[in-house]
């Protein structure tokens, strides 16, 4: 059953369909299902309550003849386990007793009647009005086999017992309504609150309210509190008042998030006038048969009514689904994207829980402590000494020197990267909002940060991470613990302290080169790419030297919920981490809590291991922990590396017995280790595959346990097969995305569909990548012709879709109509630029020419000195002249592309001097870019070699000054230019920037423009070499232009309208494709000649003269029916040459309009003359 807004649903699916539910209205009141009492056909519910004594509302299905699920005798052991409790049970029991109402007694009912006797149940049925009533075969029927039951609840209690019929007029079943009380003194709970979002932002515009919030802030906390003199507690206490304080100012400025609403956004008048006709109609169908008065003619009203109302709501939600994916732009798309593709599984409701030992949970607290201590388990007793060893000296600083404060620029710079749409923490603080408090208050939140790197004190506050209990996709039994997943929600000036000291500690261990280069996983400038080539490189390096190769991939069990905090503070200590960051550190796993909240109940528990996952911290911390078995001595021929957790072992020798021992040790060394560290490698999903035939009879194990081979393994969501083929990895990705298209298409109809250019975008921006992931790895499979047929076969679904086409429509038109590129082309061209930035080199590159590199993060200034730059605007001449000081020298520079060759200049404007000019030229793969970049550095390497005390360096490259402004850029220009400028400042001297714009006429930027220009002509070496990966995207992405030209080639009907694909392309920019143009340029539609084609009509003639083909062009040009559209288009055509051909057409905007009325319109009418049913 889908999730009904307002409503909490329980049911409890298995193996069959579910046939027993509870809803519950939300916020009504706190409740808790109980699975190990329910099944698809029983659910049971506990309400919460705070007073003595137990309450169970169950929800029963009974099959009509057979109880299959033996629910009855589950409902009974149900009631023995349970007694004493309050019960109230409602369900069809599909028996007849005159107990309950019945004209007669079954052998269920007799079952039934027993079972409540026995078990001191009450009938609260009264009266002989049906529960359910039907028609078959032109018969009423009806009978009373819903049932409403209590136990240890007083009769009178429950009150206006009725069988209401106008609920459900679309059901056979009536819906019985009543009230119930389970006593005066009943205090029921309520639940706690499970989102974390509490204010809406997204329609604030901060720059109206900055002021006001910013006094409110003010207003409610002591802003001049001196914070270079708090400690630990002072600086706790302090923390709360300024979160209370931001708390209190957004209650008051900003809005609360919406909850939500709770009537179908489909819903109209018409439904609503409908429903109360059907209603009305079964009212006047009962009163006829009570009196005993003819009704045929009342059922076939009825019948034909309900018919009616049904397809009029199925009509009325699928318009509003059409309308919200016609409203989509581009940036939302995925909003639909979510709903049609991800496989989400609804929100589970607060139930019970089966435990590892296979007993379940029994209440709220209980459930929430077992999801708690599964997630976030404890720390277990040390078993070695050298454990014992480590854990005490973890409270050792070492002897290093501390790290500089935190800047405002870097706070700004981290807090700005994070994302405002993500949850917030237990305090509900926004990014975004917290981003307001730091532009508001920057000393403040500055000083509070440093103050807590002095002291070695992270806030207790800011430790309480709030877990969210997810539910694992495509997971059938969520009574398990294992089909959940925990997701920490931090707060969100905690997530900044964190990624300020993580900044820290990373660029300290990638200058002192500390961190394992094995390591591929949460590392800037490292990829899956990197993490599978390097890999693959060393097997078939080997395979080339004639050894045989065996890769092990490794399992560790709940990698980051165990990670040991001990082993994590000796990799610190080995690093040489600075001193303070370590104490910090210390203070960051102390007395860390983690809360849920569950159901009525709200659960903390303190963690003694692990790391959050949602924690900026946790990645770095388990990459210190596994750095240490990365750098182990391995035997000779033995390789280990990672990504995250997932660890892959590559052994390899020319002889399979020392092969297989040295493996053996290889895995012998990996899980002593983890014993040491309290990591445990699991052996059941730990998978080899031998690349050589003899490799395969080694004999590996993992704790004692033999790994059998298999032909491939999955390394990173890539299959790697041992004859390194990629067939089956193609064949995988290729049913992956099938999969997708199956949903995808549930949605999308030939005959409307979601707006053709958003299934292209969800094409291109979701299932392309999917498919050409990884493709620099796996590309060498396209050299099978059946990989490549399988590629277009796949890729011919999404275009038929993009173009609202006949399915018959062939793989070339198809994919050339929707303006796609051809996917095998497209897997080459990705390849190629991926496998050029793993091996630095392409077939595109000249010999001379390297590739240009981002420069490692070890080059860059320490985050403390990172300010990036500022620059002003300057759009003309007077405001340069208003601006311009006479003690400031003025560097103009330029960047130009000219006839293919690249140069660059600067001229030099000086108080008092003459005029410098500087010329550079550059490679002629190189981009304007690159020239403006090289223009900009020379520019202050002069400055500086001229020891200039102030100049101001005037661009007009915008984007070379946007990325400027980015103090954690990698480019290697402007880490270059960040040197300078901090050199410069050492020195003294003052380097400013202005964007100019061009050809405005400011002198210095046309001479600078001119100089560029002749420096791109220069007869000399180039002074700079390094080609921009955007060369090689630009070469590939005309190769899939010739690609999509050859495919084009292939086409039929459709090369006649077009004989260049280029023509069609600009045609398409008229017009999209939809479902007539599509007919009239395929010739695949509603016309006679294409039905005959295809034996669905029994001639071709066209019905105007039953002698002419009816044609596409007989019915455009010559059918007498369509006379008046045609007419209108010849109005509009006047004089031209031909009034059908398409280039003629396109020569006139008005002619378009009218040739595409004209043919919607022939369209629109063939599928009715043809008696043709979509």
């Amino acid at each position: 059953m889908r999730k009904i807004n307002g409503y909490t649903t329980y049911q409890f699916p298995s193996d069959t369909h579910t046939k027993a539910a509870i809803l519950i209205r939300e916020n009504f009141t706190s409740t808790l299902g109980i699975s190990g009492s329910s099944d698809s056909n029983m659910c049971v519910v506990k309400i919460n309550s705070k007073s003595k004594g137990s309450i169970y509302i169950v929800s029963v299905y009974l099959e009509p003849r057979v109880d299959n699920h033996n629910t009855i005798r589950n409902l009974e052991h149900f009631l023995q386990v349970t007694s004493g409790s309050k019960h109230l049970i409602c369900g069809d029991f599909n028996g007849w007793h005159r107990l309950w109402g019945s004209t007669k007694t079954n052998r269920r009912g007799n079952q039934i009647a027993n079972f409540i006797t026995f078990n001191n149940l009450h009938i609260c049925n009264i009266g002989s009005q049906p529960t359910f009533e039907t028609i078959t075969h032109g018969q009423y029927r009806s009978s009373i086999i819903d049932l409403t039951l209590t136990g240890n609840i007083d009769l009178s209690n429950i009150t206006d017992w009725k069988v209401d019929p106008t609920i459900t007029q679309c059901s056979e079943h009536n819906a019985i309504t009543f009230t119930v009380s389970f006593g005066k003194n009943t205090m029921y709970s309520k639940n706690v609150k499970m989102s974390t979002f509490k204010y809406d932002t997204s329609t604030i515009k901060w720059d109206t309210i900055r002021e006001s919030f910013a006094a409110e802030i003010s207003n409610n906390t002591n802003t001049c509190t001196d914070i270079s003199r708090l400690y630990n507690s002072g600086i706790d206490k302090y923390v709360i008042e300024l979160t209370t304080a931001i708390q209190k100012t957004c209650d008051k400025l900003l809005p609360r998030s919406p909850a939500y609403k709770h009537r179908a956004p489909w819903w109209n008048d018409n439904l609503e006038q409908m429903k109360k006709e059907v209603i009305s109609l079964h009212h006047k169908l009962i009163k006829l048969i009570k009196r005993k008065l003819p009704y045929n003619e009342v059922i076939a009203q009825r019948a034909t009514l309900k018919e009616k109302y049904a397809e009029a709501i199925k009509a009325a939600s699928t318009e509003n689904f059409r309308e919200f994916c016609n409203k989509q732009k581009k940036e939302d798309v995925f909003s639909v994207t979510n709903r049609i593709i991800k496989t989400r599984p609804l929100t589970q409701p607060p139930s019970t829980l089966r435990q590892d030992d296979g007993t379940f949970t029994t209440n709220s607290i209980d459930t929430a402590n077992a999801l708690l201590n599964k997630f976030y388990p404890n720390d277990t007793t040390d078993s070695t000494t050298e454990q014992t060893h480590l854990r005490e000296t973890m409270q050792d600083s070492p002897d290093t020197q501390d790290e500089p404060h935190f800047t405002y620029t870097e706070i700004f710079q981290c807090l700005n990267t994070m994302n405002h749409k993500k949850a917030p923490g237990p305090d509900h603080l926004t990014a975004d909002i917290c981003l307001q408090v730091v532009e508001a208050f920057p000393s403040i939140i500055t000083d509070l940060m440093n103050r807590c790197l002095d002291t070695g004190h992270f806030p207790t506050t800011w430790k309480l991470a709030y877990a969210k209990i997810i539910p694992k996709p495509g997971r059938t039994d969520y009574a398990n613990l294992t089909s959940f997943r925990p997701i920490g929600l931090i707060n969100v000036f905690g997530k900044l302290l964190e990624k300020l000291i993580i900044n820290r500690l990373l660029y300290h261990m990638q200058c002192t080169d500390t961190s394992c280069n094995k390591q591929f996983g949460f590392k800037q400038q490292t990829s899956t790419n990197d993490a599978i080539n390097h890999a693959l490189n060393i097997v078939r390096e080997n395979i080339t030297k004639k050894e045989h190769v065996i890769a092990v991939s490794l399992d560790i069990k709940s990698a980051f919920d165990h990670a040991w905090w001990p082993a994590i503070f000796k990799r610190l200590r080995h690093v040489r981490c600075p001193k303070n960051i370590y104490n910090i550190l210390l203070s960051y796993i102390k007395n860390r809590k983690v809360q849920i909240n569950f159901s009525d109940c709200q659960v903390n528990k303190t963690m003694t291991q692990g790391c959050i996952q949602g924690s900026v911290c946790g990645p770095t911390l388990w990459n210190l922990i596994l750095d240490e078995l990365l750098y182990s001595d391995l035997p000779d021929g033995c390789h280990l590396q990672a990504y995250a957790d997932d660890v892959l072992l590559i052994a390899h020798d020319k002889n399979i017995n020392e092969l297989s021992h040295k493996t053996n040790a290889c895995l012998s060394l990996i899980t002593k280790w983890g014993g040491s560290v309290k990591l445990t490698f699991g052996p059941n999903k730990t998978n080899a595959v031998g690349f050589t035939n003899k490799s395969l009879k080694t004999t590996i194990r993992v704790d004692g346990q033999i790994i059998p081979f298999t032909n491939q393994i999955k390394f990173l969501g890539v299959i790697i097969d041992r004859k390194l083929k990629f067939i089956n990895h193609c064949e995988y990705v290729t049913e992956k995305a099938k999969k997708l298209f199956n949903k995808l298409v549930v949605f999308v109809k030939p005959t409307w569909g979601a707006h053709p250019e958003n299934v292209k975008i969800i094409y291109e921006h979701v299932i392309e990548p999917i498919i050409h992931y990884a493709a620099g790895i796996w590309s060498a499979a396209l050299k099978y012709k059946h990989v490549t047929n399988k590629l277009l076969s796949l890729q011919r679904l999404f275009a038929i879709k993009i173009i609202q086409g006949f399915r018959t429509i062939s793989t070339a038109t198809s994919i050339s109509l929707a303006q796609l590129t051809p996917l095998p082309a497209k897997i080459l061209a990705v390849a190629d630029v991926e496998l050029s930035k793993l091996r630095g080199f392409s077939r595109f590159l000249p010999s001379d020419t390297p590739l240009e590199r981002p420069s490692p993060p070890s080059k860059l200034l320490h985050p403390a000195l990172r300010t990036g730059v500022r620059f002003s605007e300057v759009p003309d001449l007077t405001e340069l002249n208003a601006t311009s000081r006479s003690d400031t020298t003025e560097i103009y520079t330029d960047g130009s592309k000219h006839d293919g060759r690249v140069g660059a200049a600067f001229i030099v404007l000086q108080p008092h001097g003459s005029p410098v000019i500087k010329r550079f030229r550059l490679h002629d793969c190189c981009s304007v870019f690159q020239a403006e970049m090289l223009a900009i550095d020379g520019a202050c390497t002069w400055a500086i070699q001229n020891k200039i005390p102030q100049t101001r360096i005037l661009s007009d490259s915008l984007s070379g000054l946007t990325e400027l402004t980015n103090p954690d850029s990698c480019n290697h220009f402007a880490v270059s230019i960040f040197r300078r400028v901090h050199a410069a400042g050492e020195m003294g001297l003052v380097i400013r920037f202005a964007w100019v714009k061009a050809h405005v006429g400011i002198p210095g930027n046309e001479i600078a423009d001119s100089a560029a220009k002749t420096a791109a002509l220069l007869h000399r070496r180039p002074d700079y070499l390094h080609t921009p990966i955007s060369h090689i995207k630009h070469e590939n992405s005309l190769l899939t232009k010739q690609a999509a030209r050859e495919l084009y080639g292939r086409c039929t009907h459709i090369l006649g309208l077009f004989p260049d694909l280029q023509n069609l392309t600009d045609y398409l920019k008229t017009i999209k494709p939809y479902f007539a143009i599509t007919q009239s340029l395929t010739n695949h539609g509603y016309h006679k000649s294409y039905l005959f084609r295809f034996k669905i009509t029994e001639n071709d003639l066209c019905p105007c003269d039953n002698q002419s083909s009816q044609t596409l062009e007989h019915l455009i040009v010559k059918c007498p029916r369509f006379a008046s559209t045609r007419l209108s288009h010849s109005i509009a055509a006047g004089n031209l040459p031909e009034l059908f051909e398409i280039p003629f057409i396109m020569s006139r905007p008005e002619t378009i309009k009218t040739y595409h009325r004209h043919i919607s319109y022939i369209i629109k009418q063939l599928k009715s003359f043809n008696s043709l049913i979509p």
